[in-house]
This record gives C-alpha cells, sequence and structure tokens, in this order.
C-alpha cells in the first residue's frame, strides 16, 4: 500500500532563499559602490546598472518561491527598491536633465538623494535580516500578505 499523496506544496527551503536575499542585497550594494566611485561616463552607467538590474531579474524570478515566508517581505521590499530608485532617477533625469547649469546641480543632489535613501533600503533590509526580525509592519499590506496572517502567526519565531 502506498502512502497517502498530501496535496499540500512543500516548504520552501528557507536556507537556500536567504541565501538568495542576501545575494540580491550584495548585489544591490554593489551597484550603489560603483556609483559612488564612477566617472558618469555612459558605459560606467550601464555597468552600474547590471547588478541592480540582475538582482531584480533575480526577485522577479525566485521571489514567488519565498510566498508565505517572512523572506517573502525581503524580495518585494528589494523588488520596490529598485523600482522606486530607478523611477526617481528617471523622473530626475527627464525633469532637471534640460535645464543646463542649475539643472545638472540640482540633478546631481537629486541623486545624492536617491543614493542615500537606497543605502538605507539596502542596511535596513541586511540589518533585519542578519537580526531575522520583521521588515517594517506596512510591507505587509503591499506584498499582498495581509496583516502577515499568511506568512505566520503573531506569536512565531521569525525565521522557521
Amino acid at each position: 500500500m502506498s502512502a497517502p499523496s498530501s496535496s499540500a506544496d512543500p516548504p520552501p527551503n528557507t536556507a537556500s532563499l536567504r541565501r538568495l536575499v542576501q545575494g540580491v542585497y550584495l548585489l544591490q550594494a554593489a551597484s550603489l559602490l560603483l556609483a559612488l566611485v564612477g566617472d558618469g561616463v555612459v558605459v560606467t552607467a550601464l555597468v552600474v546598472a547590471l547588478p541592480a538590474t540582475g538582482g531584480y531579474l533575480i526577485t522577479r524570478l525566485r521571489g514567488d518561491a519565498a510566498r508565505g515566508t517572512p523572506l517573502h517581505d525581503h524580495f518585494a521590499w528589494q523588488e520596490r527598491s529598485f523600482r522606486l530608485s530607478a523611477i526617481g532617477m528617471a523622473l530626475a533625469t527627464l525633469v532637471l536633465g534640460p535645464l543646463v547649469f542649475v539643472g545638472l546641480a540640482l540633478l546631481w543632489f537629486a541623486y545624492a538623494l536617491i543614493g542615500l535613501w537606497l543605502a538605507w533600503r539596502i542596511a535596513r533590509g541586511c540589518w533585519s535580516l542578519w537580526r531575522a526580525s520583521a521588515l517594517p509592519r506596512w510591507v505587509s499590506a503591499w506584498t499582498g500578505c495581509p496583516g502577515r496572517s499568511c506568512c505566520r502567526s503573531p506569536s512565531s519565531p521569525p525565521w522557521p
């Protein structure tokens, strides 16, 4: 007689997903570091964008595997960090780029603010991952995990 089959999905491998989240944070940090030491040439801008874009693609491709775990919030955090920083850079370039002298100074200032914000997002995500604590509560509202009830119960530890 064969064992009864379970219709429930097997639990995701949280150790490999955690390493994947760490890798994406590392790619985002590498992109930010390359932007800081870059010389502002178009080729350098493409090299700066590659690690961040690679991290974004990883979160898009593998993020669903983390659904139902606390790591899903990290994938959503990383994806949102990439999207919002890219939108901010594009808007700053479109609005401030055409202005010749004042626009360039304001554009540099806008890029610096976006870079600081992104550095905070990377540091905050890494800190939460390292401490095995949850990201800010409002993250769950944006990730389709209302009240974190689908991820875990409030009394359970952050990591299984």
